[in-house]
C-alpha cells in the first residue's frame, strides 16, 4: 500500500498517546485494561503488544479494539488505502 497515516495528527486527537519520531517511529498508546500497548506506524501497521495471555479472552480482545484510538487508526488506514485505488 503507498498510503501515509498522519501521526501528528493522532496525537492531536488523543493527547495521551505517546510519539517521538526521533526515538522511535511509531505511536504508542498504553491501555490499563488489559494491560497493553498498540502500537501504530505511519505505513498503516497496527501492533497490540503486551496483551499475550489476556488475548486468550474475548473480553480483553473486545477492550483493544473497541479502544477510540483503536478505531481512528483503522477507519484511517482503510479510508487511506481506498483513496489510493
Amino acid at each position: 500500500m503507498n498510503h501515509e497515516i498522519d501521526l501528528d495528527a493522532i496525537v492531536k486527537a488523543f493527547p495521551n498517546v505517546e510519539y517521538a519520531p526521533e526515538a522511535f517511529l511509531g505511536l504508542v498508546f498504553r491501555l490499563k485494561r488489559p494491560r497493553s500497548s498498540i502500537l501504530s506506524f505511519r505505513n498503516g501497521k497496527i501492533v497490540c503488544t503486551g496483551a499475550v495471555y489476556q488475548m486468550r479472552e474475548p473480553k480483553a480482545t473486545f477492550l483493544i479494539f473497541s479502544s477510540p484510538l483503536m478505531n481512528a487508526l483503522i477507519t484511517l488506514t482503510i479510508s487511506s488505502s481506498t483513496s489510493n485505488l
